[in-house]
């Protein structure tokens, strides 16, 4: 019904733009609505953490889904809507979304190192991506991912942090586990989580979200 009203509202402060001319008729309208509806939210049931909402889910995407979905998503694209999609939606809207190695979310954790006379005060895990020129790296930002009409390809960069807070790159990794792994055998004393708490997106401001 979101997607449903989102349209007509659209229809109806545009003289340009009709339903009709876009979808054959409203009925090829709610069957892409439902279709929206059914892969987001068999998407959001594996990985958002409803747990850390304090919305009433149904109530939330009534009032929210369609509209965020428009602001994201061009008219003529909702027929190609996919988990792509569903991840800058949900990003748009706020939701804790869990970290997994099937989802390009954006990650920045810094860790002191206590070991004295080491070169590097701390040491840093973070999501990057490669640029369009294939010539430098950048981190994944929540702008990024919903701006960017394909899935970006996450590397997880390990840095040292010397005292005046220079980075030097040490190595890549395709997914936290692994560059965890990795920066407890060059460092094990260093005590980076197990398990990374789910990222919040931004409703607002469609903010950066970075934790350190």
């Amino acid at each position: 019904m979101s997607i449903w009203e989102a349209c007509h509202a659209l229809e109806k402060g545009s003289r340009a733009w009709s339903i009709s001319d876009h979808f054959h008729g409203a009925d090829c309208l709610m069957r892409h609505a439902m279709n929206i509806a059914t892969e987001f939210e068999n998407w959001a049931c594996v990985h958002v953490c409803f747990e850390s909402s304090t919305e009433v889910w149904p109530y939330f995407l009534h009032e929210n889904f369609g509209s965020v979905l428009l602001e994201i998503v061009t008219v003529g694209g909702l027929m190609d809507f996919d988990t792509h999609d569903c991840l800058r939606v949900a990003l748009r809207l706020g939701c804790h979304i869990y970290y997994s190695d099937a989802l390009p979310l954006p990650l920045c954790l810094e860790v002191l190192n206590p070991s004295l006379g080491e070169r590097f005060e701390k040491v840093r895990i973070e999501v990057v991506h490669l640029s369009l020129d294939g010539r430098s790296y950048s981190p994944i930002t929540a702008d990024h991912i919903i701006a960017s009409p394909r899935p970006l390809l996450p590397i997880y960069g390990i840095y040292g942090v010397d005292s005046n807070g220079l980075l030097e790159h040490m190595a890549d990794r395709s997914t936290y586990v692994q560059a965890r792994s990795l920066v407890l055998r060059l460092f094990p004393s260093l005590g980076f989580a197990e398990e990374l708490t789910p990222f919040q997106g931004n409703l607002e401001s469609m903010a950066t979200s970075t934790r350190k």
